[in-house]
């Protein structure tokens, strides 16, 4: 190779990774700036651009995210284009929480993150009388993730809206002392007592009297450790309602003691409901009533169990259909129902007036199992798709399990003095394999624990399969032997929670 051809051949070489170099995209470079005025509701922070990178800053600003690594697909600021320092002022906050937030920056290479910082909104306590005379100026002054703790005594308070996430309790919150749950009473004289719209409030600890859809529902929300007294559908899960309602009491309620009417559509959507180890005795309708609206494709899951209903004039558990699928499911387990008309009462048609008939429309599935139906009228009234697995159903007037349809399943439960038949016009063609009948459970009559040599005692099924499939999959902690118990209590007297 002759020294004109080389050089000639070095020059292209070093021509082409100028080009290249030049031609390279590079992300922005940026510095995450201290967090400060940290309050309970927003925050100040921004950032730093050190290097633009290879084009010009089109947004900047920070993430953030009460999960670490924060992107810009999560929470976010915009803070303008062009380069050098910013301030972000980060709004919308929830007191009381951590969140982990990266400054950023974006030219159109892509978008370059800083150093990730934390930081802890501050929470406050406002405490009813001391700081505020009454509930509802308390809920006015709270910031999102305050607590307002209510002293005892008695309050007549009523159309309380909340729109913001705050909890709301007595000082049971504070120091667990139960007894503050029924020395703290609030009367809402006939109305609705809080009506809820805001997602990650806690209603909790209160004794809650003579209200009248007391809690209106329409977020996703927390019901734990009340005391409801004569009220008028004590929790009413509305519109766009879900959440948690738990190891709460309801008594002598004038309709029912938890009305879920979550429905879809275009304005609400609403979302997943546990319904877990409440007490309701009495209710002048049914323990807890769900509609499934006429709307497709809802998609909402169900999850009732662990929870004790007696005396409802009505179902213990009503489900009323509105002939169309919606696509809800339910899991139903580990239940006592007694002294009702009906332990599961599935309706069609829109009708909320029990009349054991059953729902031939209603094809939502409805996973029953382990649950304990003693000295109702009857048992259960199905619908088309009730896998009914393990349950005791004992001394129901009327009958067992009524009308449940063809893609039903009804295996290893336990059947005994049940009035007219332990099946009244079930689908002939729904399995029936494994079922005890005629044979005392053995029960203690107050507790429904079953004894030594009761016949429930590991006659129960962990899974049931169909084509192969798990259907249904009893929880490892509901097992205290080498198989389940027949019925919604273990021979160790636990009502499982």
């Amino acid at each position: 190779m002759n020294n004109s051809f080389r050089l000639k051949y070095i020059s292209i070489l070093f021509i082409s990774g100028f080009l290249n170099s030049c031609n390279k995209t590079e992300i922005p470079i940026v510095e995450t700036s201290k967090i400060t005025e940290i309050k309970g509701t927003s925050a100040s922070g921004g950032g730093t651009i050190i290097d633009i990178g290879s084009g010009e800053i089109i947004a900047k600003g920070v993430c953030y995210e009460t999960t670490a690594e924060p992107t810009i697909s999560n929470n976010k600021t915009s803070d303008g284009a062009g380069s050098g320092t910013f301030i972000s002022n980060i709004s919308g906050l929830i007191g009381g929480t951590t969140y982990f937030v990266r400054a950023y920056a974006t030219n159109s290479a892509g978008t370059g993150y800083g150093l990730e910082l934390s930081f802890t909104t501050s929470q406050s306590i406002l405490k009813v009388p001391t700081d505020f005379p009454t509930i509802s100026q308390a809920v006015v002054a709270a910031e999102a993730g305050d607590t307002i703790i209510i002293s005892p005594g008695t309050y007549y308070e009523n159309n309380i809206t909340i729109n913001k996430a705050v909890t709301i309790s007595s000082e049971w919150k504070l120091t667990g002392d139960v007894s503050k749950i029924e020395e703290t009473i609030v009367d809402s004289q006939d109305k609705i007592l809080f009506t809820i719209t805001a997602d990650g409030v806690e209603i909790s600890g209160l004794r809650i009297i003579n209200g009248n859809h007391t809690l209106n529902i329409e977020a996703d929300v927390s019901v734990i450790h009340n005391h409801f007294v004569h009220n008028l559908d004590a929790m009413s899960f509305e519109s766009s309602g879900g959440g948690y309602a738990g190891y709460n009491t309801v008594e002598n309620d004038r309709d029912d003691g938890l009305d879920s009417d979550i429905i879809y559509n275009a304005n609400n959507h609403g979302s997943n409901l546990i319904i877990e180890n409440n007490t309701i005795i009495n209710s002048n309708d049914d323990g807890i009533e769900i509609r499934l609206y006429s709307y497709a494709n809802q998609n909402i899951n169900y999850i009732l169990r662990g929870n004790k209903i007696k005396g409802s004039k009505n179902a213990g558990i009503q489900i009323i259909s509105y002939d169309l699928y919606t696509g809800k499911k339910f899991q139903i387990h580990h239940n006592i129902i007694t002294g009702c008309k009906t332990g599961l009462g599935c309706m069609d048609g829109s009708n909320t007036s029990e009349d054991l008939t059953g729902a031939l429309y209603m094809d939502e599935q409805i996973l029953f199992f382990n649950n304990t139906l003693v000295g109702n009228q009857m048992g259960a009234t199905g619908g088309n798709n009730v896998i009914a697995v393990n349950n005791l159903v004992k001394g129901n007037s009327l009958g067992g399990f009524k009308r449940f349809g063809s893609q039903s399943a009804i295996i290893n439960n336990l059947f005994f003095g049940n009035g007219v038949a332990d099946f009244i016009e079930i689908n002939e063609s729904v399995p029936k394999s494994g079922n005890i009948l005629s044979v005392d459970p053995l029960l203690d009559n107050t507790t429904f624990t079953p004894s030594a040599n009761s016949p429930c005692i590991d006659a129960g099924i962990g899974r049931y399969e169909k084509d192969g499939n798990t259907i249904l999959e009893v929880p490892a902690k509901y097992i205290s032997g080498s198989a389940p118990d027949i019925g919604a209590v273990e021979l160790n007297g636990k009502h499982k929670q």
